[in-house]
């Protein structure tokens, strides 16, 4: 047990260096470091945090049936990620039904008078 919380006490010291270092942070190191001197700090920040994680993942009670998802569900996500492919394709070609702000009918491809 406590090697899962030494994982998730790494995982969370990864995820948050990089939203207070990418955030809150960056313009008063960036103004103390430099703009060379604050992607040193950021990278091994990131590798030294990254290291930590790899070696608690290491070191964590292997689970297998904790972190397996039912079939049905394996199969619900890869429907849902068709659509979404889908749905991000047909978002790159235009959007038919997105409101012209002048007030115009318009639809892609088509001239309106």
């Amino acid at each position: 047990m406590q090697a899962l919380i030494h994982l998730a006490l790494a995982m969370g010291s990864f995820v948050g260096t990089h939203l207070l270092l990418s955030h809150p942070l960056r313009a008063p190191l960036v103004a103390r470091l430099g703009e060379r001197g604050f992607l040193g700090f950021y990278t091994l920040t990131a590798f030294a945090t990254l290291g930590l994680t790899i070696l608690a993942f290491r070191a964590a009670p292997a689970a297998p049936l904790l972190w397996m998802a039912p079939i049905g569900l394996w199969h619900l996500g890869g429907l849902v990620m068709a659509l979404a492919g889908v749905m991000l394709v047909g978002s790159l070609i235009g959007n038919p039904a997105m409101v012209d702000p002048t007030g115009q009918m318009t639809a892609p491809g088509v001239s309106m008078p």
